[in-house]
């Protein structure tokens, strides 16, 4: 997401670019182990690079065209201050709510867009793990994400998209939940054993989807806004939501970087730690890390009834 705009950004539509990691660490590792070796590995960026030697530093770049990339984290001082075109927030939900009391990092950095008017762009991603702070809250729309701080309030603001693809039985569409999942309990068996049995019930037909049907699916997936429809032939119908942000929140059985199988070995494990030890922290970790999602406590589960 972040690389690719940088590239973009370098080679064909020149424009100051910002990141915001959550700390100095963490910017400095960006640069070093995605920037870095963008330029080192892609001739086409590199050399647009400035041939002098203050041109590539740890935090900034400078290029053939003018543009300067910069590397920073969220602080009063580098929110403030400066026009910046394009800026990307990355890990939203390991940064302050509140920035030196001056408010959230996206609307800080939305500031110093002003001056490019519609030509400026502004992306924010995170895996959600800020606490749901109302159990017994009920959404009020299709796709509205629970009340949280963070990236989810920010996602609320916005169209509010969801990933749905087809049912290879049926060809309706839908959004592929944690819920859906079914394995064997496979008795003497591991939870590798388990997690190799897993497949994800349709809930339009009730058929079995197995994971080989997964790479088929996301082909013909398509993102829907909160309050539209797809039908079976993968037309998206209703009136749009107005908003100016388009918002996107993918769950963990679409991402194409985790299989289903693993999905469910993590969430036995992490089950199995909590009924030995009674900490949810692994079942924590596997609900915003791996689906996510924001967590609800086990603890608090008679709450949200």
């Amino acid at each position: 997401l972040v690389i690719n705009t940088l590239a973009y950004s370098i080679k064909v539509d020149p424009m100051d670019f910002t990141v915001y990691c959550p700390g100095m660490l963490e910017a400095r590792d960006f640069g070093m182990r995605r920037v870095d070796r963008l330029h080192a590995h892609s001739p086409a960026i590199g050399e647009m690079m400035l041939p002098s030697a203050d041109a590539d530093n740890r935090f900034d770049k400078q290029y053939t065209t003018g543009m300067l990339f910069t590397l920073s984290w969220p602080t009063r001082a580098t929110l403030a201050g400066k026009p910046i075109g394009r800026i990307a927030i990355t890990d939203r939900d390991r940064m302050d709510d509140n920035i030196e009391g001056d408010g959230e990092v996206f609307d800080l950095a939305s500031k110093r867009t002003t001056t490019f008017g519609s030509y400026a762009m502004i992306v924010c991603e995170s895996s959600p793990s800020r606490p749901v702070t109302n159990l017994k809250w009920i959404p009020q729309s299709p796709h509205q994400a629970p009340p949280c701080e963070g990236i989810l309030k920010l996602y609320n603001r916005g169209d509010r998209r969801r990933w749905y693809w087809p049912c290879p039985h049926c060809y309706g569409y839908f959004e592929g939940l944690f819920k859906h999942f079914e394995w064997d309990s496979v008795p003497g068996g591991t939870n590798r054993d388990r997690s190799e049995t897993v497949r994800m019930r349709c809930p339009l037909c009730g058929d079995a989807i197995f994971p080989d049907y997964r790479e088929d699916m996301q082909a013909w997936g398509k993102w829907v806004k909160d309050g539209q429809g797809i039908d079976r032939e993968g037309r998206i119908f209703g009136p749009e939501p107005r908003t100016s942000i388009a918002s996107f929140w993918l769950r963990g059985p679409a991402a194409c970087l985790s299989s289903w199988r693993s999905l469910i070995e993590t969430y036995l494990n992490a089950n199995d730690e909590y009924e030995r030890t009674g900490s949810e922290e692994a079942l924590r970790k596997f609900y915003n890390n791996d689906l996510g999602e924001p967590y609800y406590p086990k603890n608090q589960s008679d709450t949200r009834l």
